[in-house]
């Protein structure tokens, strides 16, 4: 019989937390689905850049004993990991449920399309993309190897960058000054201590 050890429980953390995350994604309130206005196919690249950055998590699996952080810190590493994974799967449920209708797997805009800037909106300009990265990091805390964890992060944000400039380059020629004021003052990915203190 295997041994409950913090770490083996933060994986199973984790893995509950893609769960939670594929019910948010699937089992989401549907809307009709609007005719588009504006759309870049071009974006898609960056999701499929974004999905093998996370599959490169869970391939490029660690050797227990040769991951690089001692025992002392390995511990409170995987609670963290399980932090952050329940903390993005929240972050990816109240973005989803923030767009309502206006959320596509495509970059586009429909018709009667306004700008979110409110809930996780406020701290993020892609808390999807944010909860995305974190459930993706705590894995490969839980699974990857040094340079798994590595590569699989420059691969995400490559793809990040691609999708999330071709979607505000839609929302900027969308919105005008509303977007850039927006922009300038919410981070794009990471929340910074002065959006956190707004809340």
């Amino acid at each position: 019989m295997n041994k409950i050890t913090p770490s083996s429980v933060s994986t199973y953390i984790v893995m509950l937390s893609w769960f939670l995350f594929a019910g948010a994604f699937f089992l989401r309130r549907r809307y009709p689905s609007g005719p588009s206005v504006k759309s870049d196919r071009k974006a898609r690249f960056g999701v499929l850049l974004q999905a093998a950055g996370i599959a490169a998590t869970w391939i490029m699996r660690r050797n227990p004993q040769h991951w690089f952080i001692s025992e002392t810190i390995d511990v409170p590493l995987h609670l963290l990991a399980a932090v952050i994974s329940l903390l993005s799967v929240w972050l990816v449920m109240a973005a989803i449920n923030a767009l309502g209708k206006f959320w596509s797997l495509s970059a586009r805009l429909v018709e009667d399309h306004r700008l979110i800037t409110t809930g996780p909106y406020s701290l993020v300009r892609h808390p999807i993309y944010s909860g995305l990265f974190g459930l993706m990091i705590a894995t490969g805390i839980c699974v990857s190897s040094t340079a798994g964890l590595i590569v699989a992060c420059g691969i995400y944000l490559v793809g990040f960058s691609i999708r999330a400039g071709r979607e505000e380059a839609l929302l900027l020629s969308q919105f005008g000054a509303s977007y850039e004021e927006y922009r300038e003052s919410t981070p794009a990915l990471i929340p910074f201590p002065t959006s956190l203190r707004r809340h």
